[in-house]
């Protein structure tokens, strides 16, 4: 079978100039979940508010509407973000940014009752299921344990514009992890997460100024260099986090608008 390339560059160098248009409204959905049912053995997720607060603040300023709910059981989460892919005002909306803040593991987050697999709740926005939002950037960060191992550190020494008629279905994502696979994610019981908390700190300073993928890799910077734990157990003490993410874009992403 022979494949076919089309390309369509601004600069014969291949230099991206077009960016996601998010002219229109841009939406920011968050849920936060603090208590969780006594069956599922998950602790209280302390200083998981002051994420939200920083979260809402941040966005708000950013010029996104800023829906937010806590406590939510897995049929809620999975209902309400359905019922949102089927909004018939998505059609207006030019980015939609989903934050979950809650307890995970790899490829599950949790519900207050118990856990949803993480493909079910991208599967509601793919492009065959959700029309209103193809072409548009799609940004899913997650503040969630994926597994238990902990990381120890190690010491150191020292787009190109297509013309083609389809778009793949799984194109436009982006997805942040508070960390990678396997691993734990901290937070701060009085003050945030390591990665919620230096998120916002970086889209205060660098939203205006900076596309994201590269903000993403500032994030990921400070929350290896900045933090580590201090628990007085020596198998959680001086541990480590590095952040991670996914990128199905397929143009800059700006959180402000730059077209």
């Amino acid at each position: 079978m022979e494949d076919i390339e089309k390309t369509n560059f601004d600069d014969v160098d291949g230099t991206i100039r077009e960016c996601y248009d998010v002219s229109k409204i841009k939406l920011c959905y968050i849920i936060n979940n603090e208590e969780f049912y006594p069956k599922l053995n998950l602790p209280t997720r302390s200083g998981t508010d002051e994420d939200f607060k920083s979260l809402k603040q941040v966005f708000t300023k950013l010029g996104f509407k800023v829906e937010n709910y806590k406590n939510f059981k897995k049929d809620e989460i999975c209902s309400n973000l359905r019922e949102l892919s089927e909004r018939k005002e998505l059609k207006d909306v030019s980015i939609l940014v989903c934050i979950i803040l809650t307890h995970g593991a790899d490829g599950i987050i949790y519900g207050i009752d118990g856990p949803i697999e993480l493909d079910r709740i991208f599967g509601y926005f793919k492009g065959d299921k959700c029309r209103k939002l193809i072409g548009k950037p799609k940004v899913f960060l997650f503040q969630a344990c994926r597994g238990e191992k902990f990381d120890k550190g190690v010491v150191a020494d020292g787009f190109f514009q297509t013309s083609l008629e389809k778009i793949p279905v799984e194109a436009d994502f982006l997805i942040g992890y508070s960390t990678v696979a396997g691993y734990f994610s901290w937070r701060n019981g009085r003050n945030g997460s390591w990665y919620i908390q230096a998120l916002c700190r970086e889209l205060e300073r660098s939203a205006q100024s900076m596309e994201l993928i590269q903000l993403l890799v500032n994030v990921n910077n400070y929350v290896a260099t900045n933090y580590f734990s201090m628990t007085k157990n020596d198998k959680t003490d001086a541990m480590v986090q590095i952040p991670s993410f996914v990128c199905m874009l397929r143009k800059p992403l700006w959180l402000v608008d730059k077209n």
